[in-house]
Parts: C-alpha cells; structure tokens; sequence
C-alpha cells in the first residue's frame, strides 16, 4: 500500500491539497481577505503536520480555548475541519504501517466498551428518530452547512455522533501510528498537556477578566464582532460569604457564555490531572491500552509536589467557579 505514495514530498502534496479540499466549500461563505487567512491556516497546519505531528497534536488540542462561541457560530467549522484532517491522516498513516484500528487491544478494555455502547445508543437513538432525516428537505445542504449546524437542525446530532466516532478511530489510529514510527511512547501525555494548555490559557483570560475592566471590554467588543452579541449573565454566587467579590456578570474568558466556560474546564478536567500526575513519570502510557494505569501509578510514590499541584488546581478552579 505504500506504492499508492511513491515519494515522501508526492504524499505531502497530497495531504496540504486534501486540507485545502476540506475548506474549499467554506470560502464561499467568507470575503476574500478571511480566504487568504483560511487557506494559509491549513497549508500551515498540514506542514507542521508533516514535519511535526505531535507538536501539531499539541497545538490542536490546545486551540479548543479559541472555539468558544455558541453552535453555528463564526469559524467554528474551521476547527472540524482541522480534526477532521488530523483524523483522517492519522487513520490513513496507520494503515500504511501496516496496522489495525479494530484489532487495538483498547477495544476490549471497560473505557472502550463503554465507548462502543454509548456511539451504539447514539447510532440508535438516531434511526429510531427518522423524522430527523425528513426535516433534510427544509434546510440548505452541503459540507459548509453541515458543519455550520446548531442545535434547532437535523444536522447536529448527526454531525456531533459522525466527528466523535471519527475523533475516537483517530486518536488510536495517530497513537498506533508514531508509536510504530518510533517518534514517541507519550503520545496521549502530549494530546493531554495540549488540553491542559489551552485550560491554563482560559484560565488566564478568566482572572485578568476579574481584574481589569479593559480586558472585560475587549472581550465582549471581541464575541459582538465575532457574533453580532454578547450573553452575558449574573454570577452563579453559590457561596454568601463570596457575593461582595464577584463581578457583576459572571467570567466568560474566551467563550461566548459562562456556562460554555465552565463545560470546557469540566471536560480538560481529567486531561488536566492525566498531565499532572504523569508529566514527572518516565514510562510507556498506556491508558487506553489497558486498565493498569491506577495499577502502574499506586505501585510508584507519587511525589508530594504533585499533590500539592493538584490542590492548587482544585483552588483555583473554586475560585473561578465561585
């Protein structure tokens, strides 16, 4: 199968012209100068896919933090497209090495068969809702539109069970593939420190927010430009003894509204303390190849340094939230 790529320069070509294929559709939807920037984007990204996949894996799963505006928001197609062509990539490479997604043994793992069970039930849930293909003829279609789906359309569920089974082929196929090239044996370490990045960088914005009235208003002139409006709503003020310090609309960072904010910290969360806990150990991660990872972590002495890390996370998230 090797032969279908005779040279290492014709199969890059091919990758930058599948990423600009990707995109194609979406350009007729923006001016001419968001085209220029559209395109280099992805000829950028497709080359340091090339020449530096985990450092693009890092980025990638960093960039999360930049995505934050409601569904059928501005740009957010932008970054389907480029999971979608880090998945596919990865799944193609894989197979080229000769490897198997479906004979990786974290499909026999607890993690896996829930997974499974739970993209079945997705998978269900949608054949047994057919009215949800009928309503196809009320809505405009095409790749731009299918990506630029929201909740109220058919589209959505549809799209959100197609990149998540994608997402899930990809991320062992990417694993399977630079573990087998020998270019890392910490390849769910670095997708996690990316998480946990782009959460640092969230974080940030969230307490400068707090502290400076000109960043609050930057941000909010940044989602009217990016979305036509800001929401904005009041403080959860869960704690009485904390009302008098919290601002008078709740932290939003990045994201379009506080609850959107608070979905991202929640889901990095176990990313986070994945990082945490294994940035200072120096073996083979294997989380989703079997189920020893607690096995592996309590037969070592975690250092003291970690938990006291760990707490000042948890802190910092309370404050946040709170």
């Amino acid at each position: 199968m090797r032969k279908l790529f005779p040279s290492p320069v014709f199969k890059s070509l091919i990758w930058i012209f599948f990423g600009i294929l990707l995109i194609l559709p979406l350009l007729a939807f923006y001016p001419w100068k968001y085209r220029v920037v559209f395109v280099f984007l992805f000829v950028c990204f497709t080359i340091l896919d090339l020449l530096f996949p985990l450092v693009a894996t890092f980025f990638l799963a960093a960039s999360g933090v930049f995505f934050g505006n409601h569904p059928g928001g501005r740009f957010l197609e932008l970054q389907d497209c480029l999971w979608i062509y880090w998945c596919v990539r990865g799944i193609v490479e894989n197979k080229l090495y000769g490897n198997r997604i479906l004979e990786d043994p974290f499909w026999k793992s607890r993690i896996g068969v829930l997974l499974l069970s739970f993209f079945g039930t997705g998978i269900l849930s949608l054949i047994v809702n057919p009215e949800l293909f009928v309503d196809f003829k009320y809505y405009q279609k095409g790749w731009f539109w299918f990506l630029h789906s929201t909740e109220l359309e058919p589209y959505y569920p549809i799209k959100l069970l197609f990149l998540g089974i994608l997402f899930l082929f990809g991320l062992i196929a990417r694993k399977n593939w630079l573990e087998t090239n020998s270019e890392t044996n910490s390849f769910y370490l670095i997708f996690a420190s990316g998480v946990g990045f782009g959460m640092i960088v969230s974080i940030g914005f969230g307490w400068i927010e707090y502290f400076s009235p000109i960043l609050k208003w930057k941000l909010n002139y940044y989602h009217r430009w990016l979305d036509g409006y800001k929401f904005l709503a009041l403080p959860h003020s869960l704690i009485p003894g904390l009302k008098r310090y919290l601002p008078r609309f709740g932290i939003q960072s990045l994201f379009w509204n506080r609850s959107w904010f608070a979905v991202y910290l929640v889901s990095g969360l176990p990313f986070l303390f994945y990082w945490i806990f294994n940035i200072s150990k120096n073996y083979k991660i294997n989380i989703f190849k079997n189920n020893k990872l607690l096995k592996e972590s309590s037969s070592e002495k975690t250092s003291p340094y970690i938990w006291v890390l760990f707490f000042m996370v948890l802190l910092v998230f309370g404050a946040v939230f709170f």
